[in-house]
């Protein structure tokens, strides 16, 4: 309720229990009928002006930020990369989605649980109907990566259940695409 005295023109939805990153982000997001909606996690933003940048994304119908911990086209050390660059997919731990496109796309897939993956399998999704994913350069954003997952007792179980279903449901879908970085010496999924 401290958010709420403190922001009253957010709206908090607390829910009972947590169903997995998909069907949170799904209540949430059904939520909202503005324009644009933004996506974070466990994440904290570091580009206090990232707001600015959202007019010069009119043709994007999602757009990433760059990270410590994400997708390897997302990490702030990915050198040579334009400042707006069109990505195959964008990691949800910081991600502005237009509204018509989450119309367009849908919501996240639920089956794919707790979570991973279900990110992934939105933004195929949405390239197939035609819609330009950017990750943003000018914005960072610091990611504490995965904390949910890692209370997880057979997280590589999780993961193999789920990239098996990411791959049934987009056989063309490169598994480098998906591939995810982490700083040296963080804990990573496989740990």
């Amino acid at each position: 309720m401290m958010l709420k005295n403190r922001f009253p023109h957010v709206r908090c939805l607390f829910l009972p229990e947590n169903r997995g990153f998909a069907a949170n982000v799904n209540a949430g997001l059904a939520t909202i009928d503005d324009d644009v909606l933004l996506v974070n996690d466990d994440t904290v933003t570091i580009t206090s002006q990232w707001m600015d940048f959202l007019g010069e994304h009119d043709d994007a119908g999602a757009v990433g930020a760059t990270s410590n911990c994400a997708l390897i086209h997302q990490l702030v050390t990915y050198p040579n990369r334009p400042l707006l660059d069109d990505v195959p997919t964008l990691s949800f731990f910081w991600i502005l989605l237009k509204k018509h496109v989450l119309d367009d796309v849908g919501y996240l897939d639920e089956d794919f649980g707790i979570g991973t993956s279900e990110d992934l399998d939105w933004c195929l999704r949405a390239k197939k109907k035609g819609h330009k994913l950017l990750v943003d350069r000018r914005i960072y954003v610091h990611h504490y990566g995965g904390q949910t997952l890692q209370r997880i007792a057979d997280i590589a179980e999780l993961e193999r259940k789920n990239k098996a279903l990411l791959w049934e449901k987009h056989p063309e879908f490169s598994s480098v695409a998906c591939t995810e970085a982490a700083p040296p010496g963080s804990p990573t999924l496989s740990s």
